[in-house]
C-alpha cells in the first residue's frame, strides 16, 4: 500500500513522479476539494455574520453544485430559487476549472436569477430597488466570469443569459 490519498506524502510522491503534473494542477488541487459547499455571509458595521440565511446575506459564496442541491432539478418540487431573485453582482472565477465538471449547473442557475419570488418573506418594501419591480434585475446585474481561456460554452452563457446594460 502507498501513502494516503490527499496526504502531503502523496503530494510529494507525485511531483517527483516521471510524468508529473503541472504546477497549476497542484494549485487548483490542493487543500479541501469539496465542490458542493455554500455559505451566506452578512455584513455589518461591526462585524462579518458567517452562515447566514440566504435571504438575509449580503454574500453568497457558493459551488455551482452547492447552490444547484438547494434549487432542485427541473420539475422537482420543494427547491428554493427566491433568494435568487435580487442579485446585484455574479462572479464565476475559475470558469475553466467548472468546464471540467458540469457546465449545465451554470446554465440552470443563470436561467434562475431574477426570477418572481414565489413567497413573501420578511421583505422591507421600501427597499426594494423599482428596477427589481420592474422586471430589469437581469439587465442592472453586473457579471464577471474569469477563466484562463476563453470557451464556447462560456461565451454562450454569457451572450444568451447575461443582458448587461450599456
Amino acid at each position: 500500500f502507498g501513502p494516503e490519498e490527499g496526504s502531503e506524502e502523496a503530494e510529494e510522491t507525485a511531483r517527483r513522479a516521471p510524468g508529473a503534473k503541472p504546477s497549476d494542477y497542484y494549485d487548483i488541487m490542493r487543500g479541501n476539494l469539496d465542490d458542493c459547499f455554500r455559505i451566506g455571509l452578512t455584513v455589518t458595521r461591526k462585524q462579518l455574520k458567517l452562515y447566514a440565511d440566504f435571504y438575509t446575506a449580503d454574500i453568497i459564496v457558493c459551488s455551482p453544485l452547492g447552490l444547484r442541491l438547494i434549487t432542485g432539478v427541473d420539475g422537482e418540487k420543494g427547491g428554493d430559487t427566491d433568494f435568487l431573485s435580487s442579485l446585484e453582482v455574479v462572479i464565476v472565477d475559475q470558469a475553466d476549472v467548472l468546464l471540467m465538471q458540469n457546465v449545465e449547473h451554470l446554465w440552470h442557475l443563470f436561467s434562475l436569477f431574477h426570477g418572481t419570488p414565489k413567497k413573501v418573506r420578511d421583505t422591507e418594501f421600501s427597499r426594494v430597488r423599482a428596477w427589481c419591480l420592474a422586471g430589469q434585475g437581469d439587465v442592472v446585474r453586473q457579471t464577471i466570469m474569469l477563466s484562463q481561456f476563453g470557451a464556447v460554452e462560456l461565451n454562450e452563457i454569457v451572450n444568451r443569459l447575461c443582458h448587461n446594460y450599456a
